[in-house]
């Protein structure tokens, strides 16, 4: 089990994971300029921002909110971006953790299973992208079509020259594109992590459900609870208990990794809803009004891909209990009962992703969160 290949290709591509084979000193030198250069077209898109900003800063509130909404946007994008190149190793060495024996899928059904997630994981790609794509589209098309840059932003020359119009132009697409690709494939790298823990557990609980038949058929021609089929009892237990505990590592390294950034990405989407509906009731039909449709659309989806894998997570966690109840343990031996006891014991806390150890993702999460949008929306018309 490994990352999403195409994640991995536009990581390469924006200068944010560098390939393993770039060993040698010429290529290590080349990827790190190339780094340095995305990191710096965002960085100083992220400050002509911020001059913009805080050049308006008396200004209405429908300005205020054209002039803020994208701006905490970029800066969760560079905030991901950073994240991505600290923890690059890290993240490596947990995903690791599914590619020892005990992990590993060993039958049909099993790979299976493994087989089913990756399909899911590339469904999800398809949509969430296609979204992100469309508001990317929607922006660089419209500001095309009227010759005005997309983004209110403060440019340190003029213009409004031919020269200096374009120069300006291709800054903001190119700075708009790489914060896309690299935050919405942040997004999906850590669904896609959510969704090995699933995966494996899946895996889990189909190996105790089997652990019946398979003393049943190593005992069939002999005494059910002879010293050999102990022994194989405890092997066999023993191994699904390393496997849970390596679930159980993998989700912590997850929510330590991408805790903080997960939050700041909640926060800021919740804040970009109600303002971008609020500014939809405000403006007439027209290339703007398409960009902020497409982009809250996105936003919509983008904390629900976060909710959606979050839920998830702790449903697969907790039906591992389910799939003991529901195996012939009866037939095991005593210890074996007690062990398994153990570990439903163990189920019933489920795993769950906390964003910076407040907000818990799950589908009541989500609507939490749309509601506060419009209770924030609704503040924002009352103060007309």
């Amino acid at each position: 089990m490994a990352i999403s290949v195409y994640l991995l290709k536009v990581f390469n591509i924006f200068g944010v994971w560098r390939p393993d084979q770039f060993q040698s000193h010429f290529k290590r030198l080349f990827y790190l300029i190339h780094t340095l250069f995305i990191v710096g077209t965002v960085s100083t898109f992220f400050i002509s921002l911020v001059i913009n900003v805080l050049l308006m800063i008396e200004v209405e509130i429908e300005d205020f909110a054209d002039n803020t909404f994208l701006l905490v946007t970029i800066f969760t994008s560079l905030c991901k971006i950073v994240s991505l190149l600290i923890h690059q190793r890290a993240i490596e060495s947990f995903i690791d953790i599914f590619n020892n024996d005990v992990c590993k899928p060993k039958s049909i059904e099993e790979i299976e299973k493994q087989n089913v997630s990756e399909k899911n994981m590339r469904l999800w790609i398809l949509f969430y992208e296609s979204f992100v794509g469309l508001a990317v589209v929607t922006v660089v098309s419209g500001s095309f079509i009227s010759r005005t840059l997309p983004f209110n932003a403060w440019i340190p020359f003029e213009h409004k020259t031919f020269i200096g119009f374009w120069c300006a132009y291709v800054h903001q697409c190119f700075a708009e594109t790489c914060c896309a690709a690299i935050g919405s494939c942040v997004d999906l790298l850590f669904c896609n992590l959510l969704n090995l823990a699933c995966a494996q557990l899946n895996i889990l609980k189909s190996r105790l459900q089997s652990i019946p038949s398979t003393i049943s058929e190593a005992s069939k021609d002999g005494p059910l609870h002879s010293e050999s089929t102990k022994d194989l009892e405890a092997r066999i237990l023993g191994k699904c208990v390393r496997h849970h505990l390596h679930i159980i590592k993998f989700v912590k390294s997850v929510n330590e990794t991408f805790g903080t950034v997960i939050f700041i990405q909640c926060a800021v989407s919740t804040y970009v809803l109600c303002i971008s509906t609020y500014m939809i009731t405000t403006l007439p039909l027209g290339s703007e009004f398409s960009f902020l449709i497409a982009y809250m659309i996105t936003m919509l989806s983008q904390i629900y891909l976060y909710c959606w894998h979050g839920n998830e997570l702790m449903l697969q966690s907790v039906n591992v209990h389910n799939a003991l109840y529901a195996m012939d343990w009866p037939i095991l031996t005593i210890g074996t009962q007690k062990k398994l006891i153990m570990i439903v014991s163990r189920s019933f806390k489920p795993l769950s992703f906390q964003c910076g150890g407040i907000i818990v993702l799950s589908l009541d999460t989500y609507t939490k969160l749309l509601k506060l949008s419009y209770s924030i929306y609704n503040f924002l018309k009352t103060s007309e």
